[in-house]
Parts: structure tokens; sequence; C-alpha cells
């Protein structure tokens, strides 16, 4: 604008006009809310959006805001409208785990995601948990924060795999007999080396590598955890192909930090006292680094970090940086994804019918 050169707020080049820093405007081009409200080079049309599932939470103290956060998302999408004004993907928002259809509404503190009339819900649900008038007492066990009290953690961990299963209706549901599962005869603690990493995960079920990325030259720890059945002999005969889900850790923490998950997933997938359709669906995951480390990538690479030199400072929303010999993490996670593709029973594209 004219005038600014004399602004003290003018940071930029001095030259009176505003200019989007490089770095702000990478994050707005994968935001989904800066795309549905115009603000990405990204163009997201009413097709694009309608093959997106979106599930979002939050906690009504969370010091990040991610409940105002998640409500300014879902009125981004709720905004995108038809010629005769229905929404292009339906939007509602749950206040508490209680209030998800088939939930007994009267029990805010029995949450069972099996029980969920998944199908019920809109296309882009948003949850916001934590009691509005807490007394101190739960204030202080962390009801609707960040994280969440112990049972907000959990109620919030098996909402939203229940949630990404149920994207999947043709996923393998079959209760597996774990005592022929090749795995159950490992260690459990068995570091595979990246060579023969397929190999490895599938003896032990679940495995923790440094995984390197060709293009990005950038070197992270992943950890895979296999479904209940992956190894079995029949399964593989059949070709049983699973989904993936890959889980990106949050700010200050690393991939190992979310491996107890796997608890938690493998054991609903297995759920004896379910039937077909309430069971959780199996799936492969894969859970992701986003740190900054120490550069990999071959010296007088015109791409990613020389060693000995650190991507970055504390993270970069897995993004690519835009300054030269920066962080590849985009990069470097498409090629994680080609990976697991490429060396393990994923579940290509298919047509499933779904009844309204």
């Amino acid at each position: 604008m004219n005038g600014t050169k004399s602004s003290p707020y003018d940071k930029g080049e001095g030259d009176g006009i505003f200019t989007m820093s490089r770095g702000l405007q990478a994050f707005y081009d994968v935001d989904p809310h800066s795309m549905l409200r115009g603000m990405s080079t990204q163009k997201v049309s009413d097709a694009d959006l309608q093959r997106f599932s979106v599930w979002s939470d939050g906690g009504v103290r969370d010091l990040f805001n991610f409940a105002a956060v998640a409500t300014h998302l879902s009125g981004a999408i709720s905004s995108r409208r038809t010629s005769d004004g229905h929404a292009i993907q339906p939007v509602a928002f749950y206040n508490g785990f209680h209030m998800l259809p088939g939930e007994d509404i009267t029990s805010p503190d029995n949450f069972s995601p099996a029980l969920i009339r998944w199908a019920d819900l809109a296309g882009a649900p948003s949850l916001r948990y934590g009691t509005v008038d807490a007394t101190p007492a739960q204030i202080a066990q962390g009801d609707g924060q960040h994280v969440g009290t112990g049972a907000q953690i959990l109620y919030r961990l098996e909402a939203a795999f229940y949630y990404v299963a149920h994207q999947w209706p043709d996923a393998d549901r079959i209760v597996t007999n774990l005592s022929k599962e090749k795995y159950e005869t490992v260690s459990p603690n068995v570091l595979c080396d990246s060579s023969h990493l397929d190999t490895c995960c599938e003896s032990v079920g679940h495995c923790e590598t440094p995984f390197t990325g060709v293009k990005s030259g950038r070197t992270g720890p992943i950890a895979i955890t296999l479904p209940p059945g992956y190894a079995n002999e029949d399964n593989r005969l059949r070709n049983v192909r699973y989904p993936v889900v890959f889980v990106l850790h949050g700010y200050g923490q690393k991939p190992e930090d979310l491996e107890a998950l796997q608890i938690i997933s493998n054991n609903f997938m297995n759920d004896t006292s379910r039937s077909y359709e309430n069971r959780l669906g199996k799936f492969i995951a894969v859970y992701v680094d986003g740190r900054c480390r120490q550069g990999t990538a071959p010296n007088g690479s015109q791409t990613g970090t020389p060693p000995g030199q650190p991507e970055c400072i504390q993270g970069g929303f897995y993004l690519d940086a835009t300054r030269p010999q920066g962080a590849l993490f985009d990069t470097w996670f498409d090629e994680l994804v080609q990976y697991i593709d490429k060396n393990y029973r994923t579940m290509p594209p298919s047509d499933v019918t779904v009844t309204e």
C-alpha cells in the first residue's frame, strides 16, 4: 500500500508494498481453512470438498485454542453451498463425546466408540470436549485442556481411529487367532533395519527404523504397526490388503511418543465382543517424524540440509522449507508413502456402496 515505506510495520523489502513472506504463504497453501477462504494459491473445488471427510476436535480450554480453530474450519466448510443453498459438505457440532449419535447422553463417562452410529454423522463433524462450567478440581485434572483428562485423551484417540476406519467399509474386520501370528514368538523390542524393514516388521508386528528419502536426502525415525492378521498365512495367500493411517505427532513430540496407540487400535480390531459391523476396521498405522533433525543430505546437494547442520529450530508443520537447504518434510513424507505402498499390502482406491 502507498505510504507504508515509512511505517514501522513494513519489515520486508522496504518498498512500501505488502509482500507475504514465503514461509507464511507456504503454510497458507496447505492449510485447509486458508484453501477454503481463498487465502491459498491452491484451489478447492466443490467436487474436491465432497471427496473429503473431516473430523476435528478441540478442548474448550485448549491453550492453542484448537476448539476455536476447529470451529473456524467447520465454518469455512459450511460456507460452501450449492446454487440452491445446500451444503457441499454438511457440518455438525457435538458438545461432548456422549452427544455423538448412538451414545447415552445421560452417561458422559461411559463412552464406547463401537456404539456410535457413524453413518449418522455429518460429513465434517466437530467435537468440543470439556465441561464449560468445570469445577477447580476438574480443571486441575486437565478438563478441556490441550490434551484433556485421562478419559478425554482415551476418548479422543478411540473416536478418531473409529472415524477414520469408518471411511473404509470394505476393510478387513475378521477376528484373528493370535496364536497363529508369526510375531507372537518374536521379541517386540527388535529394531528393524531399513534394508529388510518389510519382512522384519511382519515378523514382529511393530517396528521402528530410520527412514531416508532419496529425493529429500532426509533421515527421520518412523514407527509402523501392522494389524492383527497381517502376518497370517491365509491372509497373505489371499492377498488381503489394508488401508493406511499416517499418524502425525504434535508440537514437542516424536513418533515414539505415540506408539502406545497400537494397544488401543489392535485391541479394538480384534474385539470378539463386537459384531463384524461394529468392530474397528483393520489398518496399518505409520507414525511419522516431524521434528527438526541434523541434516543428512549429501554435501553439494542442491536440496536438503547438509550433514551437521540443523534442519530448522523446532518444527515445520510437515512442510518443505522455502529457504535453500532447509528441511524437506513434505518431500520426505511423500517418499515414505511410496515406500509403504511398495513394501506392504496396502489397500488401493476402491469403489464401495454406501447406503444412505
